[in-house]
């Protein structure tokens, strides 16, 4: 059977998944080092573009390939334990100098000890005739963090008393 764009992706996320331990280790600067060199292109760029979480500013990041291992790295020594990837419909278009996946309704789970991040987005992988990620590109439209809620409370003491909420108090006021 012959790789196609989808099949090529599917195996580019799969290094980021734990479910093969025997080969999963990201916290080795060189299994990124041949993720990257399985993956990519020589000339590979990332663009990535994200939302601030507490406005609508975006940031814009171009890592070039000599950057990708490293980054990699970096991601999942900030406390990443998987990440999964999640791409309804993806639509593929051939050229003659290669192939485009385009998923614009697609979603990046990233797991960490105590909670899940969530970011959907639009997604779209360039490949070049010898199907290599030579352009991978990522539009961040929104982000949702989940918290697992006995992490919440495990660490916390017996609540003796509740100050009072301040909604919904009446106050009689004298003139």
């Amino acid at each position: 059977m012959s790789s196609t764009p989808l099949s090529r992706f599917l195996q580019f996320t799969s290094f980021f998944s734990g479910n093969d331990a025997s080969t999963f280790n990201p916290l080795d600067y060189n299994y990124w080092r041949s993720v990257v060199s399985a993956s990519f292109s020589p000339t590979a760029m990332i663009k990535i573009q994200m939302r601030a979480s507490q406005s609508e500013d975006t940031r814009s990041f171009d890592l070039y390939c000599t950057l990708l291992a490293r980054f990699f790295l970096i991601t999942f020594q900030s406390g990443v334990a998987d990440v999964k990837f999640v791409l309804p419909s993806p639509e593929i278009v051939y050229s003659v100098s290669g192939s485009v996946l385009d998923a614009p309704n697609s979603c990046m789970i990233f797991s960490y000890e105590s909670c899940l991040v969530t970011l959907d987005g639009h997604i779209r992988v360039h490949y070049d005739l010898n199907l290599n990620i030579h352009l991978l590109e990522w539009q961040e439209k929104t982000a949702t963090e989940f918290v697992n809620r006995n992490r919440l409370f495990s660490n916390t003491k017996e609540i003796v008393s509740v100050p009072e909420s301040p909604v919904n108090v009446r106050y009689d006021l004298k003139f």
